[in-house]
């Protein structure tokens, strides 16, 4: 069984004992829905099987699996140690599974129970001695079916990458921008091993806790094709309107002119379209892209451009004045357009948004 001493687990076993923690309440439908996946084109073995997997890949120390003919029961054991706390606990997943045709429909329940343990301490009139009883108060949480969704289509998604290898999701890229306690029955203290030969998402790296997607190889080939001399101009100005109305340009900052690849269109798309934090780029691009900074009203210049496709793109960023909260907020971001040059061309750009 996995022991684990956490400072933080003191709030979580705090909040769940005191009831802080919001937990939602689904309704019948809801219910229904998130306990119930249909997989298409395999059997009830092969589902069941996959069930088997995905618990044991999840945490092969600390799990243990029953069968039935229809069936795949599993226990997830964790204990939190902390300095005046522990908390046993166990993860309990009922896997059911019934042929439909050629699809299978499986139903997914998930429980937890726990027995928090809080030491308590004693003192004895008349001496300078205190005692901390191990078990001197104890608890006993009644197992519950989990109610976060998260959960259960986690449970799912992973069952579905071993019938049909779609992509294997991690506990650390399920968890972007979502709450880790509708997680919990997955991924507390899990070992969150990866199937060999999965197919992986493109989320795969985390920087500062957030999730950065993963680049492509950088396409070398792509690159050498690349006319390296032209006699075209390109100006231009970077800025943004605020909503007082105000210009915000991009004096100081680096304008970048990046040709267009298969690589750069990954970043146009993904991090300028999506807005989604990307991989710091392979160190090679900087020999294939040209740079200029622009001046204080954000404007700047590209002589002798070869022709072909690009992307143009600065920052423009600025600081609005404190709120309640005393610390500065930055405003702006990344600003881009792409542009086709020709030989001799004279291109005007204006970048904004």
């Amino acid at each position: 069984m996995k022991c684990v001493v956490r400072v933080l687990a003191i709030i979580f076993i705090a909040s769940a004992l005191t009831g802080c923690i919001s937990v939602p309440k689904p309704t019948r439908e809801q219910w229904l829905d998130m306990t119930s996946h249909t997989f298409k084109s395999t059997t009830v073995d092969d589902v069941l099987k996959s069930g088997d997997k995905v618990l044991n890949l999840d945490d092969p120390d600390d799990v243990t699996i029953y069968h039935q003919q229809d069936r795949v029961v599993g226990s997830r054991k964790y204990l939190l140690y902390m300095v005046f706390a522990a908390a046993f606990g166990n993860y309990n997943f009922d896997l059911s599974a019934k042929q439909q045709g050629d699809d299978v429909v499986a139903q997914l329940m998930i429980g937890h129970s726990t027995q928090p343990v809080i030491p308590t301490v004693t003192y004895t009139p008349g001496t300078n001695s205190s005692g901390i009883g191990a078990g001197a108060s104890t608890g006993i949480s009644i197992g519950s079916p989990i109610p976060w969704r998260e959960s259960y289509d986690l449970f799912f998604s992973r069952v579905e990458s071993l019938l049909h290898k779609t992509i294997w999701v991690t506990c650390e890229e399920a968890k972007i921008d979502k709450s880790s306690v509708a997680y919990e029955s997955m991924c507390l203290m899990a070992d969150d091993n990866i199937p060999e030969g999965a197919k992986r998402s493109e989320v795969s790296k985390i920087s500062d806790g957030k999730m950065h997607v993963k680049r492509i190889p950088f396409p070398l080939d792509e690159y050498k094709t690349l006319p390296v001399k032209g006699s075209a101009t390109i100006r231009g100005q970077a800025f943004i309107k605020t909503k007082g109305g105000d210009l915000k340009f991009a004096g100081g900052k680096e304008v970048l002119l990046n040709p267009v690849t298969s690589y750069s269109l990954q970043w146009w798309e993904t991090a300028y379209l999506n807005n989604k934090l990307m991989e710091d780029p392979d160190s090679k691009i900087y020999d294939y892209i040209k740079k200029q900074i622009a001046d204080g009203s954000g404007k700047f210049e590209f002589n002798k451009v070869p022709a072909g496709e690009y992307i143009i793109a600065t920052k423009v960023t600025w600081q609005t004045s404190p709120g309640d909260s005393g610390s500065m907020v930055r405003q702006g971001g990344h600003v881009a357009k792409r542009i086709v040059v020709k030989d001799g061309d004279e291109i005007d750009v204006v970048l904004t948004r």
